[in-house]
This record gives C-alpha cells, structure tokens and sequence, in this order.
C-alpha cells in the first residue's frame, strides 16, 4: 500500500462519521421544512415543499457560482501550463550552460597563447 492510500484508510472513519453527521443534518431540515408552499416562475407555477425549493435554489446557486469561476480557473490552468513549458526550456538552457563556459574558457586559453 502506498502511503497515500495508507492516509486515506485512515481518514476514512473520520469521513464517514462527517458524512453521516451531513445527511443526518439535512434530513432533519427536510422532515422539519416539509409543508407546501406555492411556487410560481414565470408562467410555471405549482405546490413543492420549502426544504426542496430551499434545496434548489442552493443547488441553483452553486451551478452560478461554478460557471462564473470557469473562466478564472481556465486562466490559471493555461498560466501554470506556460510555465511548466517554461520550466522546462530553462531546464534546457541550463543544461547547454557548461558547453557556453567550456568554449569560453578555449577562446579565452586561445586569446592567452602567445603567437609563434
């Protein structure tokens, strides 16, 4: 077993307790919410009870939330891939850096030798 698998093993009972805790929660809400109110949108209307339209708007409100953060997160996963791209011809570049000071370092002993 690796070791991140190892930590999740051993956070799982932690999660199901939290889990469990959550859904007890939220059935509570529900059961206590559970009387009818009268919904109209636009030209829909109908009965649902408060817990489900309290459910849905959250819901609603979660999906908005998301599509306004797609176009930051679509930036900075563009930004991190230029500069894994840029890591990596650095990487290159510093590998060529001893080749640059070696022949450097000949023209420079060349400069040196006295003429014959």
């Amino acid at each position: 077993m690796t070791e991140k698998t190892q930590k999740r093993s051993r956070n799982y009972p932690a999660l199901l307790v939290i889990g469990s805790v959550i859904i007890l929660v939220l059935i509570t809400f529900a059961l206590q919410n559970a009387e009818q109110v009268e919904m109209r949108f636009f030209k829909l209307q109908g009965e649902v009870t408060k817990s489900l339209l309290i459910f849905a708007c959250i819901f609603g409100g979660l999906i908005v939330g998301v599509l306004f953060s797609l176009p930051a997160i679509f930036k900075w996963r563009r930004r991190a891939k230029n500069a894994e791209k840029e890591k990596v011809n650095l990487k290159k570049e510093l590998a060529e850096q001893p080749k640059v000071v070696n022949s450097a370092i000949e023209e420079i002993k060349d400069i040196k030798k006295p003429s014959a």
